[in-house]
C-alpha cells in the first residue's frame, strides 16, 4: 500500500472536524488509514473494521467507534453509499493534493483496492446537503445523543447539533436502511430496487420515530435468529423487507420477542391471531 501523506497542520485546523464532538476529533486521524490509496473503504460489517482499528486504539469501544462513524458521516467528513447490498466510506477532501499518493500508483498492483469508485454526483449531492444544513461552529461533548447503532445516518441528536439531523430527508436515510437489510438479511429474500412505495414507507416511518433506522437493524438482527420469521411456521411465510417498514409496529414486535415462542405448526394467519392475542393482553395456549 503507499503511504499517504496526511497534512495534519490543515487536519488540525479543519472547520468540518472543529465541527465534531469532542470524542470523535482524535479517532479521526487514527482512523484516516482504514481508507485504501483513493481514500475508500467498506464499511459493510463495522465489527470487522473495528478489529483493524483496535489494534492500535486499545481504549476504543466499538460502540464508541460506531459513534465515530456517524459523527463524521454527520459533519461532512465521511461520505457513505450503498452499493451491490455493501456499503462503502469515503473520506471527503481526501483527493487534495498531498493527501493521496499520485494517480499512478491508486492501482491494485501497490495495495488493495477496498472499494468501487465513488459516486460522484451522490459525492457532491452529499458535500452540497452538508454545507446547508447546519454551520461548523465547533460543538460541545455530548453524552446526550441518542444511542444508536452506528449506522452513519445523521439521526442522532444530541444538544448543539442542528435540528435537521433528526429529518426523514437526512441524508441517504432510505439508501442506508436498503443497503442495511441487504447486509444482514441472511435468509431472508434480497431487495433488488428502492420503489418509490417503499421510500415513501420509510420516510414515513422516520417522521414518527427518529430512532427508527437503530430499531430496524436490531430487529432485522433479531429475525435472523427467529425461526418462524425465517419461514418455520406452517405456512413457510418469511418476513421481508416491506414487511419491517410496512408500519411502526412490526419492527418493534420482533424487538419485543412478540415472535420468538411462535410455534412452527401454526399457519402464519393462526400466528398473527396470536400475537394480536397477545399484544392485547389476553394470554394464549
Amino acid at each position: 500500500m503507499p503511504k499517504r501523506v496526511i497534512d495534519f497542520d490543515a487536519m488540525w485546523a479543519a472547520d468540518k472536524i472543529a465541527a465534531c464532538a469532542e470524542w470523535a476529533q482524535p479517532e479521526y486521524a487514527w482512523c484516516y488509514g482504514m481508507a485504501d490509496a483513493n481514500g475508500s473503504f467498506e464499511l459493510t460489517n463495522l465489527r470487522v473494521l473495528f478489529g483493524r482499528v483496535a489494534a492500535v486504539r486499545k481504549n476504543l469501544s466499538i460502540e464508541r467507534f460506531e459513534q465515530c462513524i456517524d459523527e463524521w458521516h454527520e459533519k461532512g467528513l465521511l461520505f457513505i453509499w450503498p452499493q451491490d447490498g455493501k456499503r462503502y466510506g469515503h473520506w471527503t477532501g481526501s483527493d487534495k493534493p498531498g493527501r493521496l499518493p499520485r494517480e499512478s500508483r491508486r492501482t491494485p498492483r501497490y495495495g488493495p483496492i477496498l472499494a468501487p469508485p465513488v459516486p460522484k454526483e451522490e459525492l457532491k449531492a452529499y458535500a452540497t446537503h452538508c454545507a446547508s444544513r447546519c454551520d461548523t461552529k465547533p460543538v460541545a461533548l455530548r453524552h446526550d445523543r441518542v444511542d444508536g447503532l452506528g449506522l452513519g445516518l445523521g439521526l442522532g441528536v444530541g444538544k448543539g447539533e442542528c435540528a435537521s439531523h433528526t429529518s426523514p430527508s437526512a441524508s441517504g436515510v432510505c439508501e442506508q436502511l436498503f443497503a442495511t437489510w441487504n447486509a444482514e438479511r441472511d435468509s431472508f429474500p434480497e431487495v433488488l430496487k428502492l420503489t418509490k412505495e417503499r421510500r415513501q414507507k420509510i420516510l414515513a416511518r422516520v417522521r414518527s420515530d427518529s430512532e427508527f433506522p437503530q430499531k430496524f437493524l436490531a430487529a432485522v438482527r433479531k429475525a435472523t435468529k427467529t425461526p418462524f420469521l425465517c419461514g418455520a411456521g406452517g405456512q413457510g411465510w418469511k418476513a421481508d423487507f416491506d414487511w419491517f417498514i410496512a408500519n411502526d409496529t412490526n419492527c418493534v414486535a420482533v424487538l419485543e420477542g412478540k415472535y420468538d415462542g411462535a410455534r412452527g405448526g401454526l399457519s402464519h394467519a393462526e400466528q398473527q391471531t396470536g400475537a394480536n392475542l397477545v399484544a392485547a393482553g389476553i394470554p394464549v395456549n
